[in-house]
């Protein structure tokens, strides 16, 4: 067996199941069982093995076992103290802190072991990947956060997701970021270790989702962003997400129009699923972002919610109307995917004369010549019987209809 080619002994790992390795007390053991067993087939397959389960670590707590018995990183330094090589397995780590078992477990703040991993980890620059899931009242002790700088200013790391963590963060990471998740970002800011030279980060960028940008006003994510990326920063950027579950401060239009802008010159695949201002007519057009400034757009996805705050004001299904901004052509936009949420029937009210504006909009060929798949979902209680959304809808999109490009489903939705 120790003849056996590297590839063919890389291949027959490939398909063991990977399975998350979580160092915090529990192993998943079915995936971690094979690939103990198959590491002692013989010593071409132990490195390879070893690998693979050590290429994602998670690294969380247990609310059903004594705190001080079982820090997540206990586990993991005492491998990395038995081989330090291991260490330059990891690829990917997940960090997270709950609350759950009376509302407290967090554990950052006294896990003494955490700083030794990380530290260790960013020495060996192959981190791709790193996951920072917080709480609100988290708190990480100094020498952790300095370990978390250190694994962010590597050149390996080319995928950052903060969620409910501090948007300084952000400004660690160097030109190799390439993508990056910001979920409920916080204003905290964490002092840096140690100053490092400018690396215009985010000029590489090419994948952005940002949930809920606008919930500290002047400090929000998107006034972050513009402020420390100067114009053409995120001209790379090919792929932004945008969602706004909650009302933000009167400006954040403005801001989230200027960032958009911003992204103009590359964007391939938009998602915008935003509470848009409506008054008694309809949307306020002039707080609608003009989408045609995506010239370069292929994808578009638009999800449409009802305000809880506005659910009896008929007109708020009106935020269609992102769609009828267009004022350009869009040459190599070929898919449009609409999903729409709310409560009440989509086909009364204001709903049809939206239906059919759209209708007349992207049935232009002048401006999308490529369109070729308009995907509408729907959303549908679960006590609500199937209905067929076609015959409610289609009756309003004549154009469309003729072309045969429309798709019809239904979404899920609360019950």
């Amino acid at each position: 067996m120790n003849k056996v080619p590297l590839e063919v002994v890389e291949q027959i790992i490939d398909h063991i199941p990977s399975g998350s390795h979580h160092l915090n007390g529990s192993i998943h053991p079915g995936s971690l069982d094979c690939l103990r067993a198959a590491s002692m087939v013989c010593s071409a397959f132990r490195v390879p093995c070893q690998k693979k389960m050590l290429s994602t670590i998670y690294l969380e707590s247990q609310c059903n076992k004594p705190r001080a018995s079982h820090y997540p990183s206990q586990r993991l330094w005492h491998l990395f103290q038995l081989s330090p090589k291991l260490a330059s397995y990891v690829r990917a780590i997940h960090i997270r802190d709950d609350e759950c078992c009376g509302g407290r477990t967090f554990w950052l703040d006294e896990d003494e072991d955490l700083p030794k991993v990380l530290r260790l980890v960013a020495q060996q620059n192959s981190v791709r990947y790193l996951a920072l899931d917080l709480c609100r009242r988290s708190q990480i002790q100094r020498e952790a956060r300095d370990a978390i700088f250190a694994i962010c200013c590597t050149e390996s790391l080319t995928c950052l997701k903060l969620t409910n963590a501090p948007i300084c963060i952000v400004d660690w990471c160097g030109p190799s970021l390439k993508e990056l998740e910001i979920k409920h970002a916080t204003a905290q800011c964490w002092e840096q270790p140690f100053k490092t030279p400018s690396k215009g980060s985010l000029k590489l960028l090419n994948c952005l989702s940002i949930s809920d940008p606008f919930n500290h006003g002047s400090d929000s994510v998107i006034t972050h962003l513009l402020e420390r990326s100067s114009v053409g920063q995120l001209c790379e950027v090919r792929k932004l997400g945008i969602q706004v579950t909650r009302d933000g401060p009167p400006f954040s239009r403005e801001l989230l129009h200027r960032f958009l802008v911003d992204c103009a010159c590359s964007l391939e695949h938009l998602t915008v699923d935003v509470l848009f201002d409506t008054v008694a007519d309809g949307p306020q057009s002039s707080t609608l972002a003009d989408i045609s400034v995506f010239a370069h757009m292929s994808r578009l996805n638009l999800v449409i919610r009802d305000p809880p705050s506005r659910a009896a004001n008929p007109t708020s299904s009106a935020a269609l109307c992102p769609l009828l901004t267009f004022s350009l052509g869009h040459i190599q936009l070929d898919t449009i995917c609409i999903v729409v949420k709310e409560e009440k029937d989509t086909t009364r009210g204001q709903w049809p004369a939206y239906w059919r504006k759209l209708d007349g909009t992207l049935s232009n060929r002048l401006r999308f010549p490529n369109l070729k798949n308009i995907s509408i979902k729907i959303q549908q209680c679960m006590q609500d019987r199937p209905r067929d959304y076609r015959e409610e809808v289609e009756p309003y999109l004549p154009k469309l209809r003729k072309e045969g490009i429309l798709r019809f489903s239904p979404v899920e939705g609360p019950g």
